[in-house]
């Protein structure tokens, strides 16, 4: 990993603890409670999951 991928993991990284920070558990609250957007949080998260644990080098799973 380059200099510059490692950069960016961490960027992301940040960015997305100061996301939890800034909404928190309200946030999914308010999720949890309308169906659609709790999936779509849900799907959303986990995509974000796998791209921090596999990087971006893997093909996609979305179809065209």
């Amino acid at each position: 990993m380059g200099v510059v991928d490692t950069l960016t993991e961490w960027r992301a990284q940040r960015w997305l603890t100061a996301l939890a920070a800034r909404f928190g558990t309200e946030g999914l609250r308010v999720a949890a409670a309308v169906p659609r957007l709790g999936a779509a949080v849900d799907q959303h998260a986990a995509a974000v999951r796998d791209l921090l644990r596999h990087g971006v080098d893997q093909p996609s799973r979305r179809s065209p």
